[in-house]
């Protein structure tokens, strides 16, 4: 698929098949989102990746926002170590950024993926940790569903020109 197609295709998944993911490919998903922009290119990221279905469905049950994390084939927690920033007021737009590539990812290789977010919700930051044993230091920012989507989702259009302002904002 051609960048642009893939840039303006991508739609979160929430219906998963049993089909399981490859482990190669939940590699490149988090490569992808390493890949990312950061501030100062400080990298403050860790992922965890989650496949065990114990763990995927502590989620759909801990989780208000994550029902579907009980059919994900996997699940990559984005968390962020701060204290190996250099520019800490960042850290949330740069796992945002990660989160984002690993969801671009995810469509490229034909998987469906959701985001959900986690902080400054400390109650579902805190679900993460308990299931995953994060250390309490680590702040826990989003959370990424993926699977192979059951359908395929519908085309949306987005594009609305006059939310563009040229040069100054204009009514």
């Amino acid at each position: 698929m051609e960048l642009m197609e893939g840039l303006l295709s991508r739609r979160s998944v929430r219906q998963y098949t049993d089909q399981k993911v490859a482990a190669a490919d939940i590699t490149d998903i988090v490569k992808a989102g390493m890949y990312a922009p950061s501030a100062r290119n400080q990298q403050v990221w860790e992922f965890v990746v989650i496949t065990d279905k114990d763990k995927l469905t502590q989620f759909g049950s801990g989780l208000p926002t994550a029902p579907m994390a009980k059919t994900a084939a996997f699940a990559v927690a984005v968390c962020a170590d701060l204290d190996r920033a250099a520019s800490p007021e960042y850290w949330e737009q740069d796992c945002a950024a990660a989160m984002e590539k690993m969801l671009l990812a995810c469509h490229a290789k034909g998987l469906g993926a959701v985001w959900i977010g986690m902080h400054p919700h400390e109650e579902r930051e805190d679900v993460v940790k308990k299931v995953c044993a994060v250390p309490e230091k680590i702040k826990v920012h989003s959370l990424m569903l993926a699977g192979y989507p059951e359908k395929a989702a519908a085309q949306a259009q987005r594009f609305h020109q006059e939310y563009i302002h040229q040069n100054e904002w204009k009514d």
